[in-house]
């Protein structure tokens, strides 16, 4: 019975191990390190980009820490033909058979590092690009293909503005120039709102829809208002308001409010100060029809909201409007 017990033992641990010995991991991190052994000390064999494939060699683990992150480190197969040590915290058990979960998992977390640099968010876009079509599921192409432009918005923020014009920069616009937009007066480029506000069309019907139109609302825009409400009242439009009107009972209704609240505080305030035309000539007429065509626009998009806060702000855009309509006699 013993031998038994034993021989149980044994095949269980033998069993596990070979299982071990073959899983696979994918890094979840840019730039990741495969070392000759164990340790930080150990040589650089190999940097890994994220998104990157391993095959575990052997079971062994061997405990360690890096950047004060306790974890172990494993052995791999690496793509460049020789093996080396990679620390776990960098790496995720892989499943091919569930593979768009995982990259979910990844880009999402990868998308919000807002330390990361110019170089991270590059990798990152590159992986989801690469990533995209292994997938089937819609859900999950859909968010993928959001975390895609948001990488590549990311990306395109991490350029500075000074080093415009250097060489690997130069070459990351030219790939991706058919998807951007130049902002003369922040000397940027934008990735292309229509482009997401497509993909939230296009997956209207399901959840994600809501947090796709949501990261629409909050890319920049080219171009600058400076100082003038219509133009200001325009632009609200095409982002936060945009939203409302997609979303009237969305995750992200008290946060648009707001946004659209202080800016009408702001303009209202403004307003104290500024004479808008009220001659007949047909400048003078052009304004006042741009601006009561924006504020229009502005109560067709919050008309489904029924958020309490909605109220002030129908009273602001009133207050607003009134700098605009004739005068009464």
């Amino acid at each position: 019975m013993r031998y038994i017990l034993l021989l149980s033992l044994f095949l269980t641990i033998t069993i596990n191990a070979l299982a071990q010995a073959g899983q696979q991991w994918i890094t979840n991190a840019s730039g990741v390190r495969a070392r000759s052994t164990s340790a930080t000390t150990g040589e650089e064999v190999v940097r890994l980009p994220i998104g990157t494939v391993l095959k575990q060699l052997d079971n062994e683990q061997r405990a360690g820490q890096v950047n004060n992150k306790g974890d172990y480190w494993y052995h791999f197969a690496l793509p460049n033909g020789k093996d080396g040590w990679v620390f776990g915290a960098f790496i995720t058990r892989f499943d091919e058979n569930k593979r768009g979960e995982i990259y979910k998992t990844i880009a999402a977390t990868k998308v919000k590092a807002e330390e990361a640099s110019f170089a991270e968010y590059a990798d990152l876009l590159r992986f989801l690009t690469a990533a995209i079509p292994e997938v089937t599921d819609r859900a999950t192409l859909a968010e993928l293909e959001l975390w895609r432009w948001v990488a590549l918005q990311k990306a395109f923020e991490k350029i500075p503005v000074d080093k415009l014009q250097q060489a690997e920069y130069q070459r990351f616009i030219k790939t991706h120039q058919a998807n951007a937009v130049y902002s003369e007066p922040g000397g940027i480029w934008l990735v292309k709102a229509d482009l997401l506000w497509n993909l939230q069309k296009k997956n209207a019907d399901l959840p994600i829809a809501d947090t796709i139109a949501w990261e629409a609302a909050n890319l920049p825009l080219p171009g600058e208002c400076e100082g003038d409400d219509t133009c200001y009242t325009m632009y609200l439009n095409q982002t936060k308001a945009k939203y409302l009107q997609l979303h009237p009972n969305g995750k992200h209704v008290n946060e648009a409010l707001d946004t659209l609240l202080e800016a009408y505080q702001g303009i209202n305030e403004q307003m104290k100060n500024v004479a808008t035309p009220k001659g007949n000539s047909k400048e003078d007429q052009q304004i006042r029809k741009d601006a009561l065509a924006a504020i229009t626009k502005m109560r067709t998009n919050l008309a489904q909201v029924s958020h309490p806060k909605k109220t002030k702000l129908m009273q602001l855009l009133a207050q607003y409007e009134k700098n605009y309509l004739p005068a009464k006699k």
